[in-house]
């Protein structure tokens, strides 16, 4: 990596996407929110990959040439 900090900017993005989906499908689903709590899960998960996954291929890098 060519970034000596990426682990951390990967790590704190990763948690804000945590954060802001739980919060997002708690205003969302109201009074629901523990009894749809599986939806919840796979729902918050698959962002959380899915911004991770995508940070982490854009990220700039050194080639070996």
């Amino acid at each position: 990596m060519a970034d000596a900090a990426f682990a951390q900017k990967l790590a704190i993005e990763g948690t804000l996407a945590l954060g802001s989906s739980l919060y997002y499908e708690y205003k969302m689903r109201g009074p629901n929110f523990k009894n749809e709590l599986d939806q919840v899960i796979i729902a918050t998960t698959g962002v959380t990959a899915a911004m991770v996954a995508s940070t982490y291929m854009v990220a700039p890098n050194r080639s070996k040439m």
